[in-house]
């Protein structure tokens, strides 16, 4: 499997070699690639105030008001984060006290309309997960943290957020051009679906600044 052949639909399936973009109130396509990941509420939204949000109305009959929700994180209270009047996300009311980022998410559809709000949590990190349709017009359940998990990687989970099953390697590799632990993967996507690869998402340490990819010889990178 060579570099050229799988790029596109291995960057896209692995969720962790684009980098988080800025925040965007249609995030459908930033989710799709694992960019939406926006490190802070106040950079990506501008206001913590609750008064002007979507929460307090209606859209498509659902009222968006969830005085049960609590901080995935640390169980404080939440409150919706707003930008231009449009209620984005419940941020962690803590978070200017102890800098918490816990969020509960909406699940969204192809058009980026809400659904309700994702309860499921990711067991690793306790970050709220994400639900909502890819580019590809599958849907997904993630959990999008990369800087907080092991493996510096997205997590995908079932729809009803129970963890997936991940191939195991058959021990730790390394690039052979920077010495960074390789990732181990199925792809998700594009013709190389259900294929398992190794990769070095890297990128920054490459001569070529492209990630490299190497197929699966029995859980050992196929070199």
């Amino acid at each position: 499997m060579s570099d050229n052949a799988t790029g596109s639909s291995v960057r896209a399936a692995a969720g962790a070699a684009g980098t988080d973009a800025e925040f965007s109130a249609r995030p459908t396509e930033a989710t799709a690639s694992g960019r939406f990941s926006p490190t802070n509420p106040d950079e990506a939204a501008g206001s913590l105030s609750g008064a002007s949000c979507q929460e307090e109305g209606e859209q498509d009959g659902e009222k968006f008001s969830y005085p049960d929700l609590t901080c995935p994180r640390c169980g404080a209270p939440l409150r919706p984060v707003v930008r231009d009047n449009v209620c984005l996300f419940y941020g962690c009311t803590r978070f200017g006290e102890t800098g918490c980022r816990g969020k509960r998410y909406f699940e969204r559809d192809a058009m980026g309309e809400r659904h309700g709000v994702v309860r499921e949590t990711c067991p690793e990190c306790h970050q709220g997960l994400r639900k909502g349709v890819g580019k590809n017009g599958r849907p997904y359940c993630a959990c999008f943290e990369k800087t907080d998990h092991k493996s510096q990687d997205a997590i995908f989970f079932n729809m009803d957020g129970t963890p997936k099953a991940r191939p195991a390697a058959a021990g730790t590799f390394h690039c052979p051009e920077c010495n960074s632990p390789l990732a181990y993967f199925e792809v998700q996507n594009g013709r190389h679906r259900g294929k398992k690869t190794f990769a070095c998402l890297a990128a920054d340490k490459h001569k070529g600044g492209k990630a490299h990819y190497w197929d699966d010889n029995g859980g050992e990178p196929a070199w």
